[in-house]
């Protein structure tokens, strides 16, 4: 069940991304199923070779902090600077996100090119300000070029339910619903079958072990990973495992072993050329650095983060501003 949601999710944003017509596509979820709205649009962002996506995932806490999230993209993707405002508001906020997309939209190359802006908060603290924010971009005169994905928040919806009942087909919305309960099942039972192959094993027992985290279940995490490095064939599992292994050990309070195990899977996953696990590890190993007062350390990390992200990125806009705030704060 799992796999067929997935594939259904990803087959509506591929058909959305493809329509020749621009418009804005509304998808509500929880903030678990949120999750898997942001893999799929960053696989899909992955392996596409004509068009760009925006991703922004942060949560929306209040205007003036989403407004800093999208003056910090602009800034990372060498874009004009925005004037300050004493007062920032929803309209503010909209109308900066529209400078944003002028400005990506001025970069793609001539020919069949697409941009993908997706907002898409983790948490959405102030439901009336992000979905003000929302529907001034919805109602908004779109360039042909742009497709906008937004999120809402399924259990109370705002402009989720403006878009399913616009009359027009340039507003649509779609619920994406995945409870945890039915993926933790469907995974477990993956990761302990005798007739899975070892690496598909491993990698079930990274989401088991990334569900034991997020319930602070820090040993039995650790277990999952160490288990899945151990029967994994494929090196990028493992190091992933490795990774995951150092997250463990850092929300568990576990200082220098995350220390010592982030530094070993950046090691082995920058010599096999694993980019994902490598930005991933050095993002983690830097905060640590930074959070333990080793500055040189973090800016190490986050220097070899934004070199191994593709070029303008999401991945890589996150650890350029990591990196510059770093610089800032210590001058």
């Amino acid at each position: 069940m799992p796999q067929a949601r997935l594939k259904a999710l990803r087959r509506l944003l591929a058909g959305f991304i493809d329509r020749p017509e621009p418009g804005a596509l509304v998808v509500g979820c929880t903030d678990p199923e949120m999750f898997y709205l942001v893999h799929t649009l960053l696989r899909m962002d992955e392996e596409s070779r004509a068009d760009r996506f925006l991703v922004i995932a942060d949560p929306f806490v209040s205007a003036k902090q989403y407004a800093d999230i999208v003056d910090a993209a602009l800034a990372s993707s060498s874009g004009p600077d925005l004037p300050s405002a004493t007062i920032i508001g929803p309209t503010e906020v909209a109308g900066r996100l529209e400078r944003l997309f002028v400005h990506f939209l001025a970069d793609l190359p001539p020919g069949d090119h697409r941009l993908i802006c997706a907002l898409l908060p983790a948490e959405i603290h102030d439901p009336a300000g992000f979905a003000t924010v929302a529907e001034i971009l919805m109602r908004s005169s779109p360039d042909p070029r742009l497709r906008l994905v937004l999120r809402d928040d399924i259990r109370a919806p705002r402009h989720f339910t403006i878009a399913a009942e616009d009359p027009s087909e340039r507003l649509l919305a779609y619920r994406f619903s995945l409870p945890p309960a039915v993926v933790m099942a469907d995974v477990t039972a993956a990761a302990y079958d005798p007739a899975r192959s070892p690496d598909e094993r491993a990698q079930a027992l990274l989401q088991v072990a990334c569900e034991h985290l997020a319930r602070r279940e820090y040993s039995a995490a650790a277990t999952c990973c160490d288990t899945a490095a151990k029967i994994a064939r494929t090196p990028a599992i493992r190091h992933l495992a490795l990774a995951l292994q150092a997250d463990t050990h850092r929300h568990a309070g576990d200082v220098e072993r995350a220390r010592t195990t982030g530094a070993l899977a950046i090691q082995l996953a920058t010599a096999a050329g694993d980019r994902p696990v490598v930005i991933h590890a050095a993002m983690a190993l830097g905060e640590l650095s930074r959070e333990s007062g080793l500055t040189t350390e973090a800016r190490k990390c986050f220097t070899l983060a934004e070199r191994a992200a593709l070029p303008d990125s999401p991945a890589q806009a996150r650890a350029r501003t990591a990196r510059i705030a770093l610089e800032n704060s210590s001058c």
